[in-house]
Order: C-alpha cells, then sequence, then structure tokens
C-alpha cells in the first residue's frame, strides 16, 4: 500500500471519531460473536481498516454508522475464513438491524446530553413547568395550581418553553456546543 503524507488535522478527526465509536462498535461485534477473544480481534481489526480507510470517509456524513459497516465486513469475513465453528450469532438483515439499533442508542444518547445542556438555558420556573409536564406526566391544570398561576399562564409558559427548547437543540451541533 503506498504511503500518504501525515495530516495530523486528519488523525486528531478520525481518533476524536473513534474515540466516540469505539464502545459502540465493541458492543455491536459481542453482539454478533460468540467468543469473545475473537470479538477483540475483531474490534482491533475494524479500528485498523478504520484507519487505513479515513481517507475516505465523507465528513459530511456521521461517523458510526461507516465504522460500524467496517465491523460488520471484518465479522462476515472472519466466518468466512473459520468456517461454521465461528459463525457470528446472526448475519444479513438481522446484523444490520442490529448496527441500526446502536447507531440510534448512540444518536439518542447525544440527542439526550444536548437537551440537558438546553434545558439548563431556560428560566428556572420554565424547567420547572418542562419538568413537571414531562416527568410527572402533569396537565398545564395541574402545573398552573402548582406554580401559582392561571392554566392558560401555564399553557403559554410550556409552548414558549418548548420553542426555546427546539430552537437550542437546532442550533447546537454534534458536539454539544452552540453554533450561535
Amino acid at each position: 500500500m503506498g504511503e500518504r503524507p501525515f495530516d495530523s488535522e486528519a488523525v486528531k478527526s478520525m481518533t476524536a471519531h473513534w474515540t466516540r465509536a469505539q464502545p459502540t462498535v465493541a458492543a455491536f461485534i459481542q453482539s454478533l460473536v460468540r467468543n469473545s477473544h475473537d470479538a477483540d480481534e475483531l474490534l482491533q481489526q475494524t479500528a485498523e481498516r478504520v484507519v487505513e480507510r479515513y481517507h475516505q470517509f465523507d465528513t459530511s456524513r456521521p461517523f458510526l454508522p461507516w465504522a460500524m459497516t467496517i465491523a460488520k465486513h471484518c465479522v462476515i469475513d472472519h466466518a468466512r475464513r473459520q468456517g461454521r465453528a465461528a459463525a457470528p450469532l446472526m448475519l444479513g438483515e438481522a446484523a444490520e438491524s442490529v448496527a441500526e439499533a446502536f447507531v440510534q442508542e448512540e444518536v439518542d444518547a447525544a440527542l439526550m446530553q444536548r437537551l440537558e445542556r438546553c434545558l439548563k438555558e431556560l428560566a428556572p420556573r420554565a424547567r420547572e413547568a418542562i419538568g413537571l409536564r414531562y416527568t410527572n406526566d402533569w396537565k398545564p391544570k395541574k402545573i398552573a395550581e402548582h406554580l401559582g398561576m392561571t392554566a392558560n399562564a401555564a399553557t403559554v409558559m410550556l409552548h414558549r418553553a418548548r420553542a426555546l427548547l427546539r430552537a437550542c437543540l437546532e442550533t447546537t451541533g454534534e458536539s454539544g456546543e452552540a453554533s450561535r
């Protein structure tokens, strides 16, 4: 394989992507492979392929699905080399569904972290109203009684708080930092 020039920004980017994705990729591989030693080797092999092919990664797209595809191919290649004894627990559409579930779980966790940061930006009373509505499942009338306001005022407060949260989530980037 030909040598590529060293690009420290690309190395930093790849390292950051892999560091975030590695636990999810490891769990994905372990869910497909019975033998923990094989799973460890496959994770290492996936990491090597990620490094080798990072120059092909489209940075405008999410990294995790790309890395999971590489991991899936490593598992398939391993199963072909080893024969039936090392056959993964599932392949094909089932493995694809598992990969999508792992990716969705990671996306959901990232969204929850962003939501927590955005909730901190709300006024304390609005944050309390949102908590009562979505944690306690209270209706605006009960929230209004609790906060000492009219039901209409509680409804308006909830509407405005949701609008602020939506705007915050839309302007918060992947890293969790506001892009405003």
